[in-house]
């Protein structure tokens, strides 16, 4: 899996790339999510499938096994800190509320 979508704490969707270990789309709406899916050759099917993966927080690389609620997006942050340092980690908690 190249990238996701985690759900942030505001109910918002970001999508995280594992290439680059950031998000590279935050603060968007489940229809707003699926476009961007969409714009990555993904049908509409598979983008929403994509997208309510985000939503409902299911654990990546498992299909049906639900976090915390939270647990994509603290998976996200623990990546950003291990890979990035903690200057972007605050930099992206301050932009991302």
């Amino acid at each position: 899996m190249a990238w996701r979508f985690v759900r942030q704490p505001s109910g918002k969707l970001a999508r995280f790339s594992d290439v680059v270990d950031n998000f590279t789309h935050y603060n968007l709406t489940k229809k707003q999510a699926i476009k961007v899916a969409q714009e990555s050759n993904l049908s509409l099917d598979e983008a929403t499938v994509k997208v309510q993966a985000g939503v409902d927080d299911i654990k990546p690389w498992t299909t049906t096994t639900k976090g915390g609620g939270l647990s994509r997006w603290n998976d996200s942050l623990e990546t950003i800190e291990r890979v990035h340092g903690k200057k972007e980690l605050t930099k992206i908690k301050d932009m991302i509320k």
